[in-house]
């Protein structure tokens, strides 16, 4: 399979796109770590072997052929972070999970930019009542973040929960979309 690849610089820092002719496969960001302090700092993995990770366990082999940041999905994905939040709805994506994954992963995708659900609200529509930490799991290993918007999911408190790409991220994206949320945590954690 024939993926195509870029790294693209947002306000949430790099991310690392991949997509075949039909879909976007997967969507990364550089991880960070965040502290019990108000302190966070970047740790440099590089999301590019992950990428080749992720797509070769869920596709097989695949062939990575780098592409403008300006390419394929790009365009769209920086007319959202200028602020036209409804550009990534057209974004077709190929997850290739289980069918709960999927279930939960189409889910997502249905929450409109400015809303938020629960981990429970979230299984529930996917008919598994009762099934929050399923569906936490699931929401934890979405292979395309931000397109298909796992940051949408906030605690039963209506406060921000973990997110792969750390709550800085998180809250950023959140407010981006104008969504409420309860926001606890310290004034001086800022996003990079």
């Amino acid at each position: 399979m024939k993926i195509r690849w870029a790294r693209m610089e947002t306000p949430v820092g790099p991310i690392v796109v991949a997509w075949s002719v039909h879909a976007v496969v997967f969507l990364d960001m550089e991880a960070i770590v965040e502290r019990q302090s108000w302190k966070t700092r970047m740790v440099r993995e590089e999301p590019e072997a992950r990428m080749k990770s992720s797509l070769e366990k869920r596709f097989g082999g695949v062939e990575l052929i780098p592409a403008s940041s300006t390419a394929g999905p790009m365009q769209k994905l920086a007319r959202y972070f200028a602020g036209d939040v409804a550009a990534l709805d057209a974004i077709a994506v190929n997850t290739a999970g289980t069918p709960f994954q999927e279930k939960i992963w189409k889910g997502l995708r249905r929450i409109p930019a400015g809303k938020t659900l629960t981990y429970g609200e979230i299984a529930t529509k996917a008919g598994r009542p009762g099934a929050a930490r399923g569906a936490g799991g699931a929401v934890g290993s979405n292979p395309i973040a931000i397109i298909i918007p796992c940051h949408r999911i906030i605690g039963a408190n209506e406060r921000l929960t973990g997110f792969g790409g750390g709550l800085v991220r998180k809250r950023w994206l959140l407010r981006h979309e104008g969504a409420t949320f309860r926001d606890d945590s310290p004034k001086q954690l800022q996003l990079l």
